[in-house]
C-alpha cells in the first residue's frame, strides 16, 4: 500500500510542481579571453552553484540539476547549449547520406555505481593519478583541470542544498517530515562527495547526480542491491523504507520533463533496466 507521505509527491509529481526550474545565469564578458575549455567548465561551474534545489515537506531528496542551454553548456545528454550541435541536428538528424550513414538520437548511462561506492573523492583521486601520468602534457592538464573544478563544484553544491534544506526544516512542525529533512541535510554533506554508506545515501547520491547526464540510470538493481542487502541485515532499513525511497526517486526522474510536454508521462524518458543474466550466466533477478 503507498503510504502517505508517497501519495503526496504522486499528486504534487502529476500536476507538475516537483519540476526543477532553472534559473538562468549571467557570465563576465572577459571569460572570452580564457580558451574555450577553461571558459565551458568555469561558466557551467558557475552555473550549478547559482541553481537553487526543490525541497518541500515530504523530500528525502533533492539536488537534481536542470540545465537551461542557455548561459552553460549543460549536460552532455541534451547538449542543449551546443549551438554547433543544434545546427547539426538540424541538417542531419533522421536524414540519412546517401543511404549509407543516418544521424540518431543514442543513450547513455554514466558510471552512477562507481559514484556510489568511491564518491567523488574517488573520482579526484583518478584525476589526480591523470596529473602525474600526464605531467608536461599541457592540453591534458588543462582538460583534468577543468574535471577537478567540476568535482570540487558539485560537492559544493551538495553543501549548499544541505544548508538551504537545514533552514527550510526550521519552518516545519511535523515530527517525521522535519526528521526526514534534517536526514537529508546531514546526508548531502556527505554524499556524493565521500562513498555511500547505506542505501539512503545511495539513492540520494545517484538521485543528485543523474542531472549531468540524464538519460539512463543503468542497472540500477546491481549497483543498489548491495546496500539493500548491507541495511536490511543490520536492521537499519526495512522492506516499506526501501520501496519509499525508489518510488520518490521514481517521481523526482518523471518530474524532471515539463509537464507540458508529449513526454510527461514517458516515466521522466529515463532508462534502466533490471535482472537479466549475470556476466557467468546465472540469473540476475534479486528481490
Amino acid at each position: 500500500m503507498m503510504e502517505e507521505r508517497i501519495r503526496r509527491l504522486v499528486e504534487k509529481t502529476v500536476e507538475g510542481k516537483m519540476f526543477v526550474t532553472p534559473i538562468k545565469t549571467e557570465h563576465r564578458k572577459e571569460d572570452l579571453f580564457l580558451s574555450e575549455m577553461k571558459r565551458s567548465a568555469k561558466r557551467i561551474c558557475e552555473y550549478i552553484l547559482n541553481q537553487e534545489p526543490l525541497i518541500t515537506e515530504d523530500s528525502c531528496f533533492t539536488g537534481l540539476i536542470k540545465f537551461d542551454g542557455s548561459s552553460a553548456e549543460g549536460d552532455i545528454f541534451h547538449r542543449g547549449g551546443y549551438p554547433h550541435f543544434r545546427a547539426l541536428n538540424r541538417e542531419f538528424y533522421a536524414r540519412p547520406i546517401d543511404n549509407l550513414l543516418t544521424f540518431e538520437w543514442q543513450h547513455s548511462v554514466g558510471d552512477f555505481g562507481d559514484i556510489i561506492r568511491r564518491g567523488l573523492l574517488g573520482i579526484k583521486a583518478d584525476i589526480a593519478a591523470s596529473k602525474t601520468a600526464h605531467e608536461g602534457d599541457a592540453a591534458a592538464l588543462e582538460f583534468l583541470d577543468t574535471q577537478e573544478l567540476f568535482c570540487n563544484t558539485v560537492i559544493a553544491y551538495a553543501h549548499k542544498c544541505s544548508e538551504r534544506v537545514r533552514t527550510f526544516a526550521e519552518g516545519v512542525t511535523d515530527a517525521e517530515s522535519k526528521a526526514n529533512l534534517l536526514r537529508l541535510s546531514n546526508a548531502l554533506l556527505r554524499v556524493p562527495e565521500r562513498p555511500a554508506e547505506g542505501f539512503y545515501e545511495a539513492v540520494l547520491s545517484l538521485y543528485f547526480v543523474y542531472g549531468y547526464i540524464p538519460d539512463s540510470i543503468g542497472l540500477i538493481d546491481r549497483y543498489l542491491f548491495p546496500y539493500y542487502v548491507k541495511d536490511m541485515a543490520d536492521g537499519c532499513l526495512t522492506y516499506d523504507e526501501a520501496k519509499s525511497y525508489l518510488q520518490e526517486l521514481f517521481l523526482m526522474l518523471q518530474a524532471r520533463i515539463p509537464i507540458t510536454s508529449d513526454r510527461f508521462y514517458r516515466g521522466g524518458e529515463t532508462h534502466f533496466c533490471i535482472g537479466g543474466y549475470m556476466p557467468n550466466g546465472e540469473d540476475g533477478f534479486t528481490e
